[in-house]
């Protein structure tokens, strides 16, 4: 082979292989200055930030995970945002590390969550993110489905909100889920 195809088909190798590296994991919907800095933002390629559920679905066309910040909440519509596959896709809130008052209160599509009656004044919710993801449609507003939600507090990071929201992209659900308890010996 001449040198010039070698060099055609090392670049045409490379380019292959750095567009499944370099595609989108996460999508940052935040209108203006969100929580997450723009210098941890840059060092990570695999978060691309949006300031519109558009600009979402413009960039990717892969399973991504949608992180919205706090100060952008008012631009979800949910029914958009979660057509096929998406609605499969995690979801987190940036900046709200209760995932009761991030989904329930915040985002009106999720308002059929039920749950205890909580005095948000009395609690702190921030710092932190939480993720929720659907694990099963009923196809009812009514009755829902099933799902998962956790809240993790502290300073969220582009590095820490990805080790949680990875997992359902790449199959591995179940690592979401708490493994059953185990049953104690028989008497």
């Amino acid at each position: 082979m001449k040198p010039s195809a070698c060099v055609v088909v090392l670049v045409a190798a490379c380019l292959a292989g750095c567009s499944d590296s370099s595609a989108p994991k996460a999508a940052y919907l935040v209108q203006g200055q969100g929580v997450l800095s723009a210098a941890d933002l840059a060092a990570h390629p695999e978060v691309v930030v949006v300031s519109s559920v558009e600009g979402l679905w413009q960039r990717t066309d892969k399973p991504v995970a949608l992180w919205i910040d706090m100060n952008a909440i008012g631009l979800v519509d949910i029914a958009r945002l979660r057509p096929e596959p998406g609605k499969w896709y995690p979801i987190a809130v940036v900046r709200c590390n209760d995932p009761l008052y991030a989904f329930r209160e915040t985002l009106p599509a999720f308002r059929t969550i039920s749950g205890p009656a909580v005095d948000w004044a009395s609690r702190s919710v921030s710092p932190g993110f939480s993720v929720g993801i659907l694990l099963e449609d009923r196809g009812n507003r009514t009755k829902g489905g099933s799902s998962w939600w956790k809240g993790y507090p502290g300073a969220p990071t582009v590095k820490a909100i990805p080790d949680v929201t990875n997992a359902p992209l790449e199959g591995r659900r179940e690592e979401l889920i708490i493994p059953p308890a185990k049953p104690g010996p028989r008497s």
